[in-house]
This record gives C-alpha cells, sequence and structure tokens, in this order.
C-alpha cells in the first residue's frame, strides 16, 4: 500500500492537456485504500469496506476536485460542501437516488 502523505489530500493543478485525473488518482489512491484497510480492521466486512471506500471515492474525486472549486485540500471540508453534495450534486448526478444510500455517505464508519 502506497503511504500517505500531504499531497494526497490536496487537488492537483488542473492541465486540461495532460491526463490530469490520473494524476490525481494516484496521487491520492492512498487514502482510499487506508480507509478500506482501517474499516477492515475495524472488523468491517470486506464488501461494506469496499462500498464506504468508493463513496469516499466519488465523493473526492467526482465531487471536491472537479466540480467544487471552494476547497484545494480535503482537509478543508466544511458542511456546507457536504450539504451540496448530498442535496443537489449527487441527487443530480445519480440514476436513482435513494434516501438509504445518501444516508450511507453520511456514516463515515460503520458497525460490522
Amino acid at each position: 500500500m502506497t503511504e500517505i502523505s500531504d499531497a494526497s489530500f490536496k487537488r492537483i493543478q488542473v492541465d486540461f492537456g495532460d491526463d490530469w485525473r490520473k494524476k490525481q488518482w494516484e496521487q491520492s489512491r492512498a487514502l482510499f485504500e487506508g480507509y478500506f484497510e482501517y474499516l477492515k480492521e475495524k472488523g468491517v466486512k470486506e464488501t461494506t469496506a469496499a462500498q464506504k471506500a468508493n463513496m469516499a471515492a466519488i465523493f473526492i474525486m467526482d465531487f471536491l476536485f472537479i466540480y467544487y472549486d471552494a476547497i484545494d485540500n480535503i482537509l478543508y471540508v466544511d458542511d456546507y460542501a457536504i450539504k451540496t453534495f448530498l442535496g443537489n450534486w449527487y441527487i443530480r448526478k445519480s440514476m436513482t437516488p435513494r434516501v438509504a444510500e445518501i444516508n450511507r455517505f453520511l456514516t463515515g464508519d460503520s458497525q460490522p
């Protein structure tokens, strides 16, 4: 597993001539792998841990680092960003948004 560094939390500078999405994933991947491993160590089933890590990746990679311009470092996410994601962006981007699915985004850790 790649070690988490300060750079893992930051948005890269977008250069539309480059494959910046791939670079961002390479820079931030350790966060999602680390979160997945953390959940498994806490006793969360592997499929649930993978689901939660994927939800974190959607929030960070697809929303924060692409659409939400107010934050360049995920350590500074505020409640407004989360409300914007769940109350607007995710509902519009999801094929079938359900309250139960939105609630799963809000739970960062779960019982096994």
